[in-house]
């Protein structure tokens, strides 16, 4: 997708004044003056709530947030319980324990600043983002910015477990940034073009989008339409399986909800589950009038260049097994030359 936009000076500061990624923005209000704001100042102002955050990218952001601006206000990291392990014993374990946050804790500034982090028990999977009516009462009017880095990414899971995560999670929350009177930054992906021929614009409208729009018979897309559509073919698979949702789901039952995502994300031209939930996430937050929003569109995020240190990844990603290849002494491999791979 293009790099060709300006950032409308409003929300400026969420891209800490140069935007590195495709950056889609969304309604501002307020600020008319052409200067960027800092970064630096606007976090010291309010407070920022951090979904994601155990999350491969979501750990580098919080890592860059300690790092980089020691002086936030307070951040707050939205975690559910797992197993048997408390959302605060999961912050432990699974984030502070990690490579990107103990290298920079090693910084006396950083420590400081980890001492204002505190973790809110919830799920972006549930209305209200699992939060406690009293909790969100605390924060409103306090968080001035929700980062969204919450979501499920793989490629083909079944359809229901993608819509949880990737579409509820979006209007839950955007419902809480409502509720919080929060910007919103949100980490989408730029293959949410599908399978478009040709030059996709970041100024591109969001609402309405879908790949094979411009093919011979455009079909038209609305995303409340096709929610609607999705969530009565799930119900469907539910109940022809004897399935009431809850309980352990059985293996054909979880098939068809992949085999269900992958076909009606190609019927419309996206390359699979993932990137066609990733785009109704992206609709959703257009169609929302009442909040500031901004949409981060990043390519294949891959091992660090430089932070937290270099090299750093986590899982097998993308490249991965090349790198692996390579060290195993595998010297050749078969290549297209009209095939570009962006990488971050």
């Amino acid at each position: 997708m293009s790099r060709r936009l300006k950032s409308p000076p409003a929300i400026a500061s969420l891209s800490n004044r140069v935007p590195l990624l495709p950056v889609h923005y969304g309604r501002t209000v307020g600020r008319r003056d052409s200067s960027l704001l800092s970064a630096r100042e606007t976090f010291r102002r309010h407070e920022i709530l951090l979904t994601g955050a155990n999350g491969f990218l979501g750990k580098v952001i919080l890592a860059l947030l300690v790092a980089r601006f020691p002086d936030f206000r307070r951040l707050h990291v939205l975690l559910r319980p797992k197993r048997r392990l408390s959302p605060e014993e999961r912050f432990e374990k699974e984030v502070l324990a990690s490579p990107p946050l103990e290298a920079v804790l090693s910084d006396p500034a950083a420590r400081r600043s980890i001492e204002r982090v505190s973790v809110l028990a919830g799920d972006v999977g549930q209305p209200g983002c699992g939060l406690e009516e009293e909790t969100v009462e605390a924060l409103a009017g306090r968080v001035g910015l929700i980062i969204n880095c919450a979501g499920l990414v793989d490629f083909y899971p079944p359809v229901d477990e993608s819509f949880q995560s990737n579409v509820n999670g979006v209007e839950h929350v955007l419902d809480l940034a409502r509720a919080l009177g929060a910007r919103l930054l949100h980490v989408s992906t730029c293959f949410v073009c599908g399978e478009a021929d040709g030059l996709v614009e970041e100024s591109e409208p969001i609402l309405g989008f879908y790949p094979r729009r411009k093919g011979p018979s455009d079909m038209g897309f609305r995303h409340d339409r096709e929610m609607r559509y999705m969530r009565e073919r799930i119900r469907e698979a539910y109940a022809a399986a004897g399935v009431n949702g809850t309980g352990r789901r059985p293996r054909e039952l979880a098939q068809r909800l992949s085999d269900l995502g992958a076909q009606r994300a190609a019927q419309w031209g996206w390359t699979n589950t993932y990137t066609y939930t990733k785009s109704l996430g992206e609709q959703i937050i257009a169609a929302a009038e009442d909040v500031q929003w901004a949409i981060v569109r990043p390519a294949i995020v891959e091992a660090a260049l430089e932070f937290p240190f270099p090299g750093w990844v986590e899982g097998g990603r993308t490249a991965a097994p090349l790198v692996m290849m390579a060290a195993a002494g595998l010297r050749h491999w078969s290549i297209r030359e009209d095939a570009p791979m962006e990488v971050v």
